[in-house]
């Protein structure tokens, strides 16, 4: 937290849950909701808002029942913590569910910032930023460095500019 700080973050993004082989999240953990409370309240607390990824890669939670269980955590006081949602990072998720859990979050919170998925990931991605009522669009640069001096991911962004939404 120091180090983002001194480098002027706003915000960290964060995944609610991953099957990651030593670094699982698991939204089944009894302290899930208590836990996630107290990570937001710390960030925020030293200067950062939180982007919550609700699904990241690997366990068998229903998108919709994180959906449920964050709401609950940032309507207790920490709506003004949260800098928004995503779905699901890189397409981990089903198209129904990315609806479901958009609409959900924008009807359930104040969080004004809700996304879909990253859209490099999607076969439909304007349809489904439009039918789910996502107001933010994720995408990911290229992380090669084929030009060797850094300055390609920066050039992308340029791609994204008639992107619906905050990009």
């Amino acid at each position: 937290v120091e180090f983002l700080r001194s480098y002027r973050y706003d915000f960290v993004r964060v995944l609610g849950e991953v099957g990651w082989p030593g670094w699982e999240i698991r939204p089944s953990d009894v302290e899930y909701e208590q836990t996630w409370g107290e990570i937001i309240d710390y960030l925020y607390d030293n200067g950062l808002r939180t982007e919550f990824t609700l699904m990241g890669d690997g366990t068998d939670t229903p998108p919709i029942d994180v959906a449920h269980m964050i709401a609950r955590v940032v309507n207790a006081g920490r709506t003004h913590k949260m800098m928004g949602f995503e779905a699901a990072n890189e397409g981990h998720i089903e198209r129904q569910q990315a609806i479901d859990v958009v609409r959900y979050l924008r009807a359930h919170t104040a969080v004004s910032l809700v996304a879909t998925t990253a859209w490099d990931y999607l076969p439909d991605p304007v349809q489904l930023h439009t039918v789910s009522g996502a107001t933010e669009t994720t995408v990911h640069t290229d992380r090669s460095n084929p030009d060797g001096r850094g300055w390609r991911q920066v050039r992308q962004t340029w791609e994204f500019k008639g992107l619906p939404g905050v990009v």
